[in-house]
């Protein structure tokens, strides 16, 4: 849940600087809708500072098309490779993040680039039954050794 407090800090934020047109505070979004917005958007801002495991949410965003710019606290690494499947900023670091978001703005053709073969890596890495497929390995060589 979002503390309340914190926010009324982002909401009044984007209202001092005119992005209410653009950043939604949607709060908690029902497994129906999600894969509409990732058709509706064109960047998953992945800003967890918390250590994750392996964040299902990013491979989604990567199989719709999304650019995916993450923090780097745990499992993201398994799933994007820096510059060339998505971007990474520094966890809790603002600046880190609008750098980020800076460069795909300043280099658009860096978003084809990364958005394409992120969409490739997903296809062949990630399937359900690639990831049995390395599981029951990873299970194998565990019961040989």
């Amino acid at each position: 849940p979002i503390d309340s407090e914190y926010a009324t800090m982002l909401k009044d934020i984007c209202q001092k600087w005119h992005l209410t047109d653009k950043v939604h505070f949607t709060g908690q979004i029902p497994y129906e809708r999600i894969n509409q917005l990732y058709i509706e958007n064109d960047v998953f801002i992945f800003s967890s500072v918390e250590r994750e495991s392996f964040p299902l949410t990013i491979l989604e965003a990567m199989a719709a098309g999304l650019l995916v710019i993450s923090t780097v606290n745990g499992g993201q690494r398994e799933a994007i490779a820096e510059n060339e499947t998505g971007l990474f900023f520094s966890a809790g670091d603002s600046n880190s993040l609008s750098e980020t978001i800076k460069k795909i703005l300043d280099c658009p053709d860096i978003f084809e680039k990364i958005t394409g073969k992120a969409k490739k890596v997903v296809k062949e890495k990630f399937t359900i039954e690639k990831m049995q497929t390395n599981i029951n390995d990873y299970i194998s060589n565990i019961a040989i050794n």
